[in-house]
């Protein structure tokens, strides 16, 4: 009778755990939800998605990602200091936890009303891309986070890994320069308020350089090359003007660059109105090519009434008031070279004052020549620079 009543409770106990085991995996088995997420709140869920936006503070970093449906992902602190690392805008991922409707209090503007919060690193795994999501495109715009969006257009802008093209900018590691086409579809990311793309495809065709008589279309960006005509100090930067055999175009760039007429340059940027002048605007003298043709001519009479570089030595300075007057010598002629006003204020602003280069050095100066007669020429000092040999 023992033995029975002994075989008859390990019986009733082995259904008993059998039963509680059953209980448990549909409790701890994560639903994945379909229709109204307000039908699951409060239940155990498994979502995934896109990592779509991005807040971080004090620690905690707040993510949201879109798939199926819109779901926020806030990762706390004491998860987050136990990942390897926090997924990234353009991840996909998926998410085990409770799903809850974020209180009206600290919902932000355009995130989702719903989260699920992992309680450990293991309920945050990578996936693979959801082709059902990137078939959503959308309009380039922060409320639209999580769609695609598609773009044909050219680079207006590229710094510091980031590109603009048209509407869009978005991360990149290649050399994308002002002007070049380029094509793809991003998924748009909010980072901190910010619209930002990730890159699913790129296609990218590098500009050719267009002649200065070319730039015509105010706002829209230009690779274009020429010969320098001048340089003048302008704001806080260096105006140039660039031309050929058709026109010439200015070109603004907002540091001190070395050029030099009869110098080739290129340069990228976007043609716009500059404190009341047109000018194609390069942002950065990274925008900028120089390529350096610097060789003097000796004067004759024949150059009267033109601009040309010549290469002279300083002989003398003397002053008329506070007006300077270099006599230079080009191993030919005797030039009295004249600095006006303006132009000694500009080269001052552009570290390229004459007064301050040695005498009896070769230099190469861009001369206006107002005269030749007996044997010396007149002239006014346009511009200066070092030779290779000074």
């Amino acid at each position: 009778m023992n033995e029975r009543r002994l075989i008859l409770f390990s019986l009733v106990l082995s259904l008993a755990g059998v039963g509680f085991m059953y209980f448990e995996s549909g409790r701890t088995a994560p639903h994945s939800p379909v229709g109204e997420l307000d039908d699951y709140v409060d239940t155990y869920v498994e979502v995934s998605g896109v990592v779509c936006r991005e807040h971080v503070s004090d620690g905690h970093h707040f993510l949201a990602i879109a798939g199926a449906h819109d779901i926020e992902v806030p990762i706390f602190y004491g998860v987050a200091s136990q990942m390897e690392r926090i997924p990234d805008l353009g991840d996909w991922i998926s998410v085990r936890g409770k799903l809850t409707r974020v209180d009206d209090r600290y919902l932000r503007h355009y995130w989702p009303r719903h989260a699920v919060t992992p309680a450990s690193p293991e309920d945050v795994c990578y996936v693979d891309e959801d082709t059902d999501t990137l078939r959503h495109t959308a309009a380039y715009a922060l409320r639209n986070a999580g769609r695609v969006y598609t773009f044909d257009d050219l680079v207006m802008q590229s710094v510091g890994g980031m590109c603009v093209v048209g509407d869009v900018s978005f991360c990149h590691e290649n050399d994308y320069e002002i002007g070049d086409h380029v094509c793809g579809a991003v998924i748009i990311c909010d980072l901190e308020g910010d619209t930002v793309g990730i890159p699913l495809t790129i296609e990218h065709v590098e500009a050719s350089p267009v002649a200065p008589s070319d730039v015509e279309t105010l706002g829209m960006p230009y690779y274009v090359s020429g010969t320098v005509r001048s340089v003048k100090a302008y704001y806080t930067g260096c105006l140039i003007e660039l031309g050929d055999e058709d026109g010439s175009i200015d070109i603004f760039v907002p540091q001190v660059i070395d050029a030099f007429p009869h110098d080739l340059m290129s340069a990228r940027g976007i043609y716009k109105n500059y404190y009341r002048r047109y000018v194609v605007y390069a942002p950065s003298h990274e925008c900028i090519t120089v390529r350096p043709r610097r060789n003097g001519a000796s004067v004759t009479r024949d150059d009267v009434g033109a601009n040309m570089v010549v290469e002279a030595s300083i002989r003398d300075v003397t002053f008329k008031g506070n007006h300077p007057i270099l006599t230079l010598h080009d191993g030919k002629t005797a030039i009295e070279a004249h600095l006006y006003a303006s132009e000694r204020d500009d080269l001052e602003r552009r570290d390229r004052d004459p007064l301050c280069l040695p005498e009896g050095v070769p230099v190469l100066f861009f001369l206006s020549i107002e005269g030749y007669e007996d044997g010396v020429v007149r002239a006014s000092i346009l511009d200066v620079v070092m030779t290779n040999d000074t």
